[in-house]
This record gives structure tokens, C-alpha cells and sequence, in this order.
């Protein structure tokens, strides 16, 4: 498991303001020459809205198939206020919690929250797979998929039940809007086997790994052209540096051969 690291409770401009721990580690870290800088949108809280829209429809769908089976009120207004506790000042905190411990072990993650924005954060320096880094980014999904299966799946009578688990069950889905484009973003412009890795000018991905495990191979029908393009220059700039070696070499051996 990854070292978690509470960062407390921040203004949102300043965990960003580049003097924080994680910023001095990325600093640290060597990154590929031929590292690749992963194209985001600036805002990716304006961008990620579009993201929502399926989340709300799936739970007011849930809602509107609820209050179908009775023509009763659904939800108990005096737990309402709870519901939102926990759908916010909880869910918050655990969202980034779950994104942390999807981290490897001996990776070093920080974790916070900022109250006056009403946002958390999870920060860290780590490279992560591709998968790994999917994988990460979807975790905070399960607390929304297990709060709506709950309310949902509870009898018509238990309003208290379904009240409490209405605003963590959106909190739930949508929070996440940013990660669900992440991960689109991802599969569409970072190939199988690459390495993903947070730096100074934001997220790069790694084709030294991938050029490596396939040196020996012809083609690659899993990476994108302009990967194909990059490891066919690599591959040749290799084959002429040996070549040149092995003829400076050659030079050589018969400069001191005797006549």
C-alpha cells in the first residue's frame, strides 16, 4: 500500500501554488527525454461538466423508479441535512482516499481538503501504468455505485434509509466527472505499456519503457502512428550508432595492423 500522507485542510490556490512537498519531489524526479506531455483542458471543472450529465440522469431515473411504488413523499426531510454531511464533508475526503490507495506500494501520496471550495485533493509524484492509472481514477466510483444499489434496493418503507444515501449516491457518480475524462483522454492518447507520471507542465507518459519492449519487434499494431513513427527514427539511430562503432573499429584495427 502507498504512504498516505494527510495534507490537512488548504486554500485551493495555494495546493497548487507550486511550493508544496509533492511539488519539490516532481521536481526530483527523472523524467524521459522523450516524455510526452498529455493534452488537458486547463479548467477540469468546466470541462468535465459534460460528464455529469449521464451520473444525474442514472440517479434520477432510480429516484423517479422509487417514488413510482408509492404515492407517498420518499424521503424524510429531518435526515436530509445528514445526507449531505456525508455526501460532502465524508465523500470528499474518501474519494481522495480511494484514488491514494490505488498507488503502489512505497509510492507517496497526499491527501487533502479544501472546506471554503469544497473540493479535496490527492497529489503524488509517482509514475503509474496505464491501467494502474485507470484503474486509480475510477476507484471513487464504488462508494456512489454502493450508496445508489443501497437506495435502490431498499424496501419503499425505510425512508430513512434511502434519504440518507440520495446525496451520497449523486456525490458519488458525479464527483468523479474529472477521472471519467481523464480516463477517456487516456485511451485515446496514451498506448499499452506506457507510464504515467505528473511533472512541473502537468501529466507525460513514458515511450522509453514501451520503445524498449519492442526493439525486436516489426510492427505494432497496439500503438499509434506517430508512436510507430518515433520507434521506427529510435530503432534506425540505433542500428547507425552500432553501425559507425563497428566500422570506427574496423579503421582502427587496420590502422595498426602490420604492413
Amino acid at each position: 500500500m502507498a504512504q498516505i500522507i494527510w495534507d490537512g485542510n488548504k486554500n485551493w490556490e495555494n495546493v497548487w501554488d507550486g511550493n508544496q512537498p509533492w511539488d519539490r519531489e516532481i521536481e526530483e524526479k527523472s523524467i524521459p527525454e522523450n516524455a510526452v506531455l498529455i493534452d488537458r483542458p486547463d479548467d477540469i471543472i468546466k470541462a468535465s461538466i459534460p460528464y455529469m450529465i449521464i451520473p444525474c440522469i442514472v440517479c434520477f431515473v432510480a429516484i423517479f423508479t422509487k417514488k413510482a411504488q408509492s404515492d407517498e413523499f420518499i424521503f424524510n426531510l429531518w435526515l436530509m441535512p445528514l445526507s449531505f454531511i456525508i455526501g460532502f464533508f465524508v465523500a470528499m475526503p474518501l474519494h481522495e482516499f480511494l484514488h491514494a490507495i490505488s498507488y503502489p506500494k512505497g509510492a507517496k501520496v497526499y491527501i487533502g481538503v479544501s472546506l471554503k471550495q469544497l473540493r479535496a485533493y490527492a497529489a503524488s509524484s509517482a509514475a503509474l501504468s496505464r491501467g494502474r492509472y485507470i484503474m486509480m481514477s475510477l476507484a471513487p466510483l464504488i462508494p456512489g455505485i454502493i450508496f445508489l444499489a443501497v437506495f435502490v434496493v431498499c424496501p419503499i418503507s425505510m425512508k430513512w434509509l434511502m434519504t440518507i444515501c440520495v446525496v451520497p449516491s449523486f456525490m458519488g457518480l458525479i464527483s468523479p466527472a474529472p477521472d471519467y475524462m481523464d480516463v477517456l483522454i487516456i485511451l485515446r492518447k496514451v498506448p499499452k505499456g506506457a507510464m504515467i507520471q505528473a511533472t512541473e507542465n502537468g501529466l507525460v507518459w513514458h515511450l522509453f519503457v514501451l520503445l524498449l519492449r519492442c526493439m525486436a519487434v516489426r510492427s505494432l499494431p497496439i500503438v499509434m502512428k506517430k508512436e510507430r513513427l518515433l520507434l521506427f527514427f529510435f530503432r534506425r539511430r540505433v542500428f547507425l550508432s552500432i553501425t559507425r562503432r563497428w566500422l570506427l573499429f574496423q579503421v582502427k584495427k587496420q590502422k595498426f595492423l602490420p604492413h
